[in-house]
C-alpha cells in the first residue's frame, strides 16, 4: 500500500466484497490482535518445528497478517479523510445557509406583494418550518401526558 497526502494506492491489496452472512460469521478479533500475534508468527516462521500443525503455513499466515495491518492503515487514513470530507461539506452548507437565511428574510417581506415569490418559496419555507412544528407537537403531547 502506498500512501500520499491526497491519495492512497490500494492496488496491491485485494479488496473483496462479502455478503452479510459471511460478515456475520467472522470471528471477533480485538483491535490489538495483529500486534500481539506478529512476534509469535515471526518465531514460528523462523522455526516451524516449534509447533507443527498439519495444513497451517506460518509464512502464509504472516503474509495475511501483513495484509490485515495494511488494511488497518488504509482504514485509518480513509477515516481521517472521511472526517475532512464531512467537515468540508458542513462548511460549504453552512456558508450557503447563512446567505439563504438572509434571502429568505427578504423573500418573506417580498412575498406579501409578489405571489410569484410566495410560490417559489412555499415548499422551502414549509421545509424550514418542519423542525419547529415537530418540536411544538412534541411539547404539546408532553404537556397533555403530564396534565
Amino acid at each position: 500500500m502506498k500512501k500520499a497526502e491526497k491519495s492512497i494506492d490500494l492496488s496491491a491489496l485485494e479488496i473483496q466484497n462479502y455478503t452479510q452472512e459471511q460478515v456475520a460469521s467472522f470471528r471477533i478479533v480485538r483491535e490489538d490482535y495483529p500486534e500481539q500475534l506478529e512476534p509469535v508468527l515471526k518465531g514460528l516462521v523462523n522455526d516451524p518445528t516449534l509447533v507443527e500443525v498439519k495444513g497451517v503455513n506460518y509464512g502464509e499466515l504472516q503474509d495475511r497478517l501483513k495484509k490485515a495491518m495494511e488494511l488497518k492503515e488504509a482504514e485509518d487514513w480513509l477515516e481521517k479523510k472521511w472526517k475532512l470530507i464531512q467537515e468540508n461539506r458542513r462548511a460549504v452548507l453552512s456558508g450557503i445557509k447563512e446567505q439563504m437565511d438572509r434571502v429568505v428574510e427578504v423573500a418573506k417581506v417580498q412575498s406579501q406583494a409578489d405571489p410569484q415569490v410566495t410560490t417559489l418559496f412555499a415548499d422551502f419555507l414549509d421545509y424550514r418550518a418542519t423542525p419547529g412544528k415537530k418540536a411544538a407537537a412534541t411539547k404539546k403531547k408532553k404537556a397533555q401526558s403530564q396534565g
